[in-house]
């Protein structure tokens, strides 16, 4: 059992129900009184031997600390409890042995997210899809769907803080824990390593990389990396700043550089790097399975791109000059979300959209000049959606330039029940919009 409590006020009733729930967690439970919390935990630890890690605690006051410890009698021989404090105070005071004091982590040797960064958490479970981490176990079990309740169950035992909630409560973005972080960085080792590494040897044991600041050119990429590339399965720039979308005079030879050494690349993320064109050679990263190209001056995807068979995730939100796809989009058979929310010049959906029956995320749809009721009398194009079943989320439907559009599309969107949320948007950034739930 993990129970985090990281506040001064120690609530022993609270901290009884955080060990409940740590103890049942595909189970639901009302909030009892203190007295049936009392007797609902010593039922669950009644002839059981246990461990149970108090993470994070704070209490100075020795009465309380007694009061919780009176509840965890009844396991038997050879229980534990483990707290973690940053409190010498408090460690003197819950102690029985002599406290372990920590030695500082170098947290910029084996991890590829820093301290308190801020991921969605959508991405993160794709994150984990596209390095094989998930797995369904039923055919009706999605990966997301897996990997969604893989989060949750890590979220309740506290590995994770939620940071933001969308309007129906569900957990947008999270963070990890200070404590959380400093064990992944114990247990990654040499396979995961975050640059700058002061004093880090690269050896052939990475497998997943990340920049830690603004990677200007393909210099900043040190060579020894390079010569291990065949091993390297993730690349990450998680910490680029905004103001690199204007894009640098060097930014093309990192793209360049990645892409032709790194070639058996699961994860690679170039969000925000200023890159304004896409290597024709992207094509020949068989593994890729999701490709990040958000806040990018690319106005022009190469039709390379469409050999990505085993691609899962392509992001390309908030391409200000991007107007199409390529067009042989329908052979990325594999595609699950297609992600281009406030693209707004694009022009056209992508081609044989339809066909890509794997979808589950489409942020927006493009009504073009070829589907306008002006020339067909009706939205022909949102007939195509009514093939993708297994797409949910929020949809955008864009370029709705007459009042027969929006009919249109309002009475074709009833059939669209998986989504929960559908904005009609009448042009690029126009105020005149509509949402239909």
């Amino acid at each position: 059992m993990w129970v985090c409590f990281s506040s001064t006020n120690f609530d022993v009733k609270l901290l009884v129900e955080k060990i409940i729930r740590s103890t049942t967690s595909n189970e639901r439970f009302e909030i009892f009184d203190m007295e049936s919390l009392q007797k609902g935990l010593r039922q669950k630890l009644s002839g059981k031997r246990f461990l149970l890690v108090l993470d994070d605690v704070w209490n100075e006051n020795r009465e309380l600390w007694l009061q919780l410890r009176n509840l965890l009698l009844n396991g038997t021989e050879g229980s534990r409890i483990i707290v973690t404090t940053r409190s010498t105070v408090v460690a003197k005071i819950v102690s029985k042995v002599e406290p372990y004091f920590l030695g500082n982590l170098d947290e910029t040797q084996s991890c590829l997210f820093p301290k308190d960064h801020e991921i969605n958490v959508k991405d993160l479970v794709n994150l984990w899809i596209a390095q094989g981490f998930i797995k369904s176990s039923t055919e009706p079990q999605s990966p997301e769907d897996v990997g969604h309740e893989y989060f949750m169950e890590l979220y309740w035992k506290s590995f994770f803080q939620e940071v933001e909630e969308d309007m129906f409560g569900n957990i947008q973005s999270c963070k990890m824990h200070d404590l959380m972080h400093d064990l992944a960085i114990q247990i990654a080792g040499a396979k995961c390593v975050m640059f700058p590494s002061y004093g880090k040897n690269i050896t052939k044991s990475i497998l997943h990389v990340s920049f830690d600041f603004c990677l200007k050119s393909s210099r900043q990429i040190p060579t020894p990396l390079s010569q291990t590339s065949k091993r390297t399965r993730t690349i990450l720039l998680p910490s680029q700043p905004w103001w690199r979308i204007e894009g640098t005079t060097e930014s093309e030879p990192i793209c360049y550089v990645i892409v032709s050494k790194f070639k058996f690349l699961c994860i690679l993320d170039l969000h925000n790097s200023g890159i304004k064109t896409l290597s024709d050679s992207i094509g020949k990263l068989k593994q890729l399975r999701y490709l990040d190209l958000s806040n990018t001056k690319i106005k022009v995807l190469p039709n390379s791109i469409t050999k990505l068979h085993n691609l899962q995730t392509l992001k390309l939100s908030k391409l200000e000059g991007f107007r199409e796809f390529p067009r042989d989009m329908k052979n990325l058979i594999n595609l699950r979300h297609l992600e281009f929310k406030w693209s707004m010049n694009l022009t056209h959906k992508p081609c044989g959209l339809g066909q890509m029956t794997n979808l589950r995320t489409l942020s927006q749809f493009v009504l073009s000049e070829g589907t306008n009721s002006r020339h067909g009398g009706e939205v022909s194009g949102l007939k195509e959606l009514m093939a993708l079943n297994n797409m949910r989320g929020e949809l955008w439907i864009t370029k709705l330039k007459h009042a027969k559009d929006a009919i249109a599309a309002k009475e074709n969107s009833k059939q669209l029940y998986h989504f929960f949320y559908i904005l009609l948007v009448e042009g690029p950034f126009d105020n005149s919009c509509h949402s239909i739930f």
